[in-house]
């Protein structure tokens, strides 16, 4: 048995099996004191001796278990208030609870034990013949690993079943394994967009393709980030990274996002866009934004681009302009160059 910390920091525990063959298990935890207490709490030597007697019985296992025999509804309940605890943001956990949920629509597991799900149900879940590409094939995988993650720790189980169940590409077509490419905004695109915007998306246009907002942020945009409107400072909400842009240089609009933040209305005391942040805060309601801009496009006769396809815009202008990858990731708020190089288009 070994206890390896990988190179993000995350400490994970490597043991036998009954064949001989290593098993890993994410701890979940960047702490070497709580790793070696969560090996101890999940007795993790007790099952490799026991793999190598050959007597790891179903007796055996759920004696180690101390005879648990957890729901799947009340693991993903437990999970779920967990993320929460964490300060995960409602749109991960929103998105973790439909995959639980469509995997409990199709199997009927929300009754079963989870240490009871059968591997063949979740191989199914992530290879159905249902059209899906492989990026929400992933997410599913994803999703549910975390949830059988969770289930170890609390030693609600012996293993996670997806450390080994893979997405099999060979049962998808060539469109579906494909990414699916993010295009870009033309200057002149762009300036037909704002020019016969409503309001709300007139300012998030220019906002997003001068300083690569992202949707969500723009709606939730506070008076607070923008005092003198000659900066910008907002926290952004998926990695809460701290972005500050000079809204007079002309990288980023030379004046003109100025311009836009003074035709903002005064609606609310905090948030500048105040029917808009209630939108988004909701998230069965939030592609709405998405979805109208969208159409909004449409009329406009651009098609097949989405309002993401602005902060791509926004990064390959920027690097156009000269800027490294390392200048720009601190202006959109990105942690790795790597993910900053996969905006940027030729």
């Amino acid at each position: 048995m070994k206890i390896i910390k990988s190179d993000k920091g995350n400490y994970s525990v490597r043991y036998k099996d009954r064949g001989g063959s290593w098993r890993s298990t994410n701890l979940n935890t960047k702490s070497k004191k709580e790793a070696d207490s969560l090996v101890i709490k999940l007795k993790i030597e007790d099952i490799e001796q026991a793999a190598k007697l050959d007597i790891l019985s179903a007796e055996v296992l759920n004696k180690i278990t101390s005879g648990t025999n957890i729901k799947y509804s009340q693991v993903v309940k437990e999970y779920i208030e967990h993320m929460r605890l964490s300060a995960g943001s409602e749109n991960s956990i929103y998105t973790m609870t439909s995959v639980y949920e469509q995997f409990d629509k199709i199997y009927k597991v929300n009754d079963k034990p989870i240490n009871m799900i059968k591997e063949k149900d979740i191989y199914n879940f992530l290879n159905a013949d249902d059209g899906t590409s492989i990026s929400n094939r992933s997410l599913r995988k994803s999703t549910l690993r975390q949830l059988f993650d969770y289930a170890l720790i609390k030693m609600y189980t012996l293993s996670n079943p997806l450390n080994h169940i893979k997405v099999d590409k060979s049962k998808l077509s060539h469109d579906q394994k494909t990414p699916k490419e993010k295009d870009i905004f033309y200057k002149r695109e762009v300036d037909k967009l704002i020019t016969h915007a409503p309001y709300f998306f007139k300012q998030a246009i220019a906002l997003s393709y001068w300083c690569g907002l992202r949707l969500g942020d723009i709606c939730n945009l506070e008076w607070a980030s923008i005092k003198d409107r000659n900066r910008i400072l907002i926290h952004t909400l998926k990695r809460d990274k701290l972005v500050s842009i000079d809204t007079t240089d002309e990288k980023f609009g030379g004046g003109i996002l100025k311009k836009v933040l003074q035709e903002i209305d005064v609606e609310d005391k905090k948030y500048c866009f105040p029917v808009w942040q209630k939108v988004n805060a909701d998230p069965k309601n939030r592609s709405k934004t998405s979805v109208y801009f969208t159409r909004y496009c449409e009329r406009m006769e651009i098609a097949g681009k989405s309002f993401h396809c602005l902060r791509h815009s926004c990064i390959t202008r920027l690097n156009k302009l000269g800027l490294s990858l390392e200048e720009i990731g601190v202006v959109v708020g990105h942690s790795s160059t790597k993910t900053t190089e996969g905006y940027v288009h030729k």
